[in-house]
């Protein structure tokens, strides 16, 4: 299909986009670069999620880290995939790349846009570029 503004996919009301996220208290022996962290979570998720859409943030605190993942299709209402999402996520990444004595200290799933299997309309995700709130928005 072919409307104004480009090609429509006939799935997306199919499409569910959710954001995961993952807080991790690191042993103190143990803390890796955060670009690192970033680079492997995009690797994992995209692996275990089977999907290369969506974005991973990685901030890091001291020995915290906080992984930020909005992704395009995992199931993120089924209470099941998430809770079996959360173990694979502490044995093969966190234990792994943050040592033995690692607390997942934070776990949180929510939908973004897509049906949320409430009876209700889907959501539609709309994603924006930022503003500089510094930029000139008026040349004299």
């Amino acid at each position: 299909m072919t409307a104004p503004y480009g090609t429509i996919d006939p799935n997306s009301q199919h499409q569910i986009w959710s954001r995961w996220v993952f807080g991790v208290e690191a042993s103190p022996d143990k803390t890796p670069d955060v670009k690192e962290c970033a680079d492997n979570a995009r690797r994992y998720f995209a692996k275990g999620f089977k999907s290369t859409v969506g974005r991973v943030r990685c901030d890091q605190q001291g020995t915290y880290y906080c992984f930020v993942v909005e992704i395009e299709g995992p199931p993120g209402h089924d209470a099941e995939y998430a809770d079996s999402v959360k173990q694979d996520f502490v044995e093969r990444f966190m234990a792994p790349g943050f040592g033995p004595s690692a607390e997942l200290v934070r776990f949180a799933v929510g939908i973004l846009a897509g049906d949320q299997q409430e009876g209700q309309p889907p959501d539609q995700l709309l994603v924006m570029p930022g503003v500089s709130s510094t930029a000139r928005l008026y040349t004299s």
